[in-house]
C-alpha cells in the first residue's frame, strides 16, 4: 500500500487522512459493484425490514398487544414521511400544469367508505393527519392528561384513614379538611398552570370545584382514546397507498 504515502512530507494526520479517503472509495466501489449484496448486508445490520421499532415503548417493561397493535402502526406511517420521504417521488396533489393527478379518498367499485367525511379528501393530507396526531398532537395531550392526574392526585384526591365497620371490615373515609378549599393552599406550590388552566373554562378557582378535574382528566382520556381508535382505522383506510 505505498501509494498512500507519495509525498514524504505529508504529517501523519494527513498520511492517515489519505489512508481512510481511499479505504472508503475502496468501500463505495464495492458497493456499486456488488449493490444487491451490499443492500442486503445493509438491511441485515441496520435497517432489518421484518422489525418496526417501537420508539414510544421501553425494552424493559411489559406491553400488552393492543397497545404494541397502535404503536407499530404509528410508526409505519412516521417511517413512511420521514424516512420515504414521499413527495418527493410521487405526485400526491397536482402535476406543473395544475392538473389534479394525486389520489383522493373516494369509492371504488359501489364500495362504503368507512369515513365519508373524508370523501374527495386527498389522500397524502390524511397520511398528514395520522403523522400530525402521532407525533405532535397525541403528545401534548397525553402530556396534558398527565399534568391533571398529578395534580388531582397530589392535592385534590385527600387523605383518607381507616374505620372500622360494625361487620369487622375497615373502609377507607375522606378527610374532608385535607380537600383544599380556598387558592391560597396552591400558593408557592410547584404546579404547572399553563396546562391546568387549559381546562378551567377561563377560571382557574374551578379547580376546587368538586370533581371539576377528574371529570375534565376523564374527559381528556375518553378524547384520546377515541381518537387513538380513528387515527388506527384511518391509517388501514390509507395503507394501500403507503409506497414510493
Amino acid at each position: 500500500m505505498e501509494f498512500f504515502f507519495e509525498d514524504e512530507d505529508k504529517t501523519w494526520r494527513g498520511r492517515m487522512k489519505d489512508f481512510f479517503e481511499t479505504l472508503w472509495w475502496r468501500v463505495e466501489d464495492f458497493i456499486k459493484d456488488w449493490i444487491w449484496p451490499a443492500y442486503k448486508f445493509k438491511y441485515l445490520v441496520f435497517n432489518p425490514q421484518d422489525v418496526v421499532k417501537l420508539t414510544k415503548l421501553s425494552k424493559t417493561s411489559w406491553c400488552d398487544k393492543d397497545e404494541k397493535m397502535y404503536q407499530a402502526v404509528m410508526e409505519l406511517v412516521k417511517i413512511f414521511i420521514e424516512e420515504e420521504n414521499p413527495e418527493e417521488h410521487v405526485l400526491w396533489y397536482r402535476d406543473e400544469e395544475g392538473n389534479e393527478v394525486g389520489h383522493k379518498y373516494i369509492k371504488y367499485d359501489g364500495s362504503e367508505l368507512l369515513f365519508p367525511e373524508y370523501e374527495g379528501h386527498w389522500i397524502m393530507d390524511m397520511i398528514k393527519e395520522i403523522y400530525n396526531w402521532y407525533v405532535e398532537v397525541e403528545p401534548e395531550l397525553s402530556h396534558d392528561r398527565d399534568t391533571l392526574l398529578n395534580f388531582w392526585g397530589t392535592y385534590l384526591y385527600g387523605q383518607h384513614k381507616s374505620v372500622e365497620t360494625e361487620s369487622g371490615l375497615y373502609r377507607l373515609d375522606l378527610i374532608p379538611e385535607s380537600i383544599p378549599t380556598e387558592m391560597s393552599f396552591f400558593e408557592g406550590k410547584d404546579i404547572d398552570w399553563t396546562t391546568i388552566e387549559k381546562y378551567c373554562e377561563g377560571n382557574r378557582s374551578n379547580v376546587l370545584v368538586k370533581d371539576f378535574i377528574s371529570i375534565k382528566m376523564r374527559d381528556l382520556e375518553d378524547k384520546i382514546y377515541k381518537k387513538r381508535q380513528k387515527m388506527l382505522h384511518l391509517a388501514v383506510e390509507v395503507r394501500s397507498y403507503l409506497w414510493t
